[in-house]
């Protein structure tokens, strides 16, 4: 191959390298736009039953979220310690979702990853968003989808609790067992979990420590500039 034909074949790469940047860079400027949207209306208008916060005050793409159980069922009086990551395509893609905290449910898996059709059967579509996942994620806490489970044993036990109308406890034991463990998660973060139904629909108007950020949402969201992002993408390359 001679120099000239070396030197075309160079500059066809690097151009293409160039469009291939270009597309992320803009790609992640339109998923940290719809992030710090949807943060911010999180923490304006708080949805009941959950608090949330970044990991790290620069990293848009990482929520610390804190899960409140639901009155009237087993997980009544939980606090729960969950973790959601974005993709950079979002909200081409959806987040993945896992608790921090042990579960035994019938759509968890054992390391914590949560199963959800709208994650991961293809029924995600770019309409939804962050709060799409958190209120389905109270759905499955509150009645767990035993036709498609990932813990096939947690599943049968709950078919049995729920169908002897609370009388075989086996399942309810079980899930007791991670009592001590929300008692902590709460000491840590500093939270009160509701007790009461009237108190979980109010934790949507209470101010809330694990949302009270001090990070300026403004500068996250300057995409005036969006060569910057590149120097974003470099900073969390941990996704």
């Amino acid at each position: 191959m001679d120099s000239t034909s070396t030197i075309q074949r160079n500059e066809t790469e690097n151009k293409e390298m160039e469009d291939l940047d270009t597309s992320e860079i803009q790609s992640t400027g339109t998923a940290v736009r719809a992030l710090c949207r949807e943060l911010m209306k999180l923490k304006k208008d708080k949805l009941e039953g959950f608090c949330v916060k970044l990991f790290r005050e620069d990293d848009l793409f990482d929520w610390d979220v804190g899960i409140y159980g639901p009155p009237n069922t087993v997980y009544h009086g939980a606090y729960l310690k969950a973790s959601m990551r974005f993709p950079y395509n979002y909200p081409m893609q959806p987040p993945d979702f896992y608790f921090r905290t042990a579960m035994f449910h019938p759509n968890v898996y054992a390391n914590g990853m949560i199963y959800m059709s709208i994650l991961y059967d293809g029924c995600w579509n770019p309409t939804m968003s962050a709060r799409t996942v958190l209120l389905s994620v109270v759905s499955l806490l509150t009645g767990p989808d035993t036709d498609w489970p990932c813990n096939q044993d947690a599943a049968d036990l709950y078919i049995k609790w729920r169908d002897s109308q609370g009388e075989d406890k086996t399942y309810e034991d079980l899930v007791a067992l991670q009592k001590a463990n929300w008692k902590e998660m709460a000491r840590l973060d500093g939270v009160v979990v509701p007790e009461t139904v009237e108190e979980y629909c109010c934790t949507a108007a209470i101010k809330d420590p694990l949302v009270a950020e001090n990070f300026l949402m403004n500068e996250l969201c300057d995409l005036s500039d969006l060569s910057d992002l590149s120097d974003l993408c470099s900073a969390s390359e941990g996704h």
